[in-house]
């Protein structure tokens, strides 16, 4: 059985991993913001994978970003906001449970319950979260910034020993060598990692659409050779990102 971390242990690990994920000025971006992104890989109308579209549209309802495939989606969606924001919690619960870093409550330390259901979980923003009780959410809702940074932490911990890539997704730059500086970020409970060029050209890309990204790095977790391990392009990467696309196009499944 998993003991679970301290309130005060998830703290240092936190700051610990944030001052080795390269001091650069995008590490200092919230951790609220990108609970707000939305990593989910369709389109919440029409289901069409969007890693097969080059620039999502973006519209916000109640606070929230949601990308779609096309002009027409966000207008469909408005038409009933309360059932479809419902809907799109739901298959965000149903995305992220399976990432959800095991360990016990952000906010107290204690035991999750083992069943799903029995944790109170709920959509911060576009990001799953499960805690132990009512008082928790409270507590959480009080300073979700320094719970979502000890939430993160976990991700880190939990997926840099099998982070499929040694290269930027983005840029194609090596992350390991002496002038790399990786930066480790988390969106939708999956950890992306950057190199050294993060703020100011990589991050951008991701953020704009996510899921094109999370389809080269489940490719790479699948297949060993996707990509070489070695020094690979921005180009070649950018290929392999178009090949991704035209994947996602042709799955009838996405």
């Amino acid at each position: 059985m998993t003991r679970p971390l301290s309130k005060s242990t998830i703290h240092a690990v936190g700051l610990i991993l944030t001052l080795l994920s390269a001091g650069n000025a995008f590490a200092a971006d919230s951790a609220v913001e990108r609970a707000g992104v939305f990593t989910q890989q369709q389109c919440p109308m029409t289901g069409i994978n969007l890693a097969a579209v080059e620039h999502p549209v973006r519209a916000t309802f109640d606070g929230r970003d949601i990308n779609f495939c096309s002009e027409k989606c966000p207008s469909e969606f408005k038409a009933n906001l309360a059932r479809n924001l419902e809907l799109l919690d739901k298959s965000i619960i149903d995305a992220q449970l399976p990432l959800y870093p095991k360990g016990g409550c952000i906010v107290d330390g204690a035991s999750l319950p083992v069943a799903p259901d029995a944790a109170v979980s709920f959509v911060y923003g576009n990001l799953l979260v499960r805690l132990r009780s009512q008082e928790c959410k409270a507590r959480f809702n009080a300073s979700p910034e320094q719970y979502l940074r000890g939430l993160e932490s976990h991700v880190i911990a939990q997926q840099l020993p099998d982070y499929p890539l040694d290269v930027c997704v983005v840029s194609g730059d090596k992350l390991s060598g002496k002038d790399a500086m990786p930066v480790n970020y988390v969106l939708g409970h999956r950890l992306i990692r950057f190199c050294k060029r993060c703020d100011e050209y990589c991050a951008p890309r991701v953020l704009e659409n996510p899921a094109r990204y999370f389809r080269l790095i489940d490719i790479a977790r699948t297949d060993p050779n996707f990509p070489p391990k070695a020094h690979q392009g921005f180009h070649t990467l950018e290929k392999l990102s178009h090949d991704a696309k035209s994947k996602a196009s042709d799955d009838p499944s996405s």
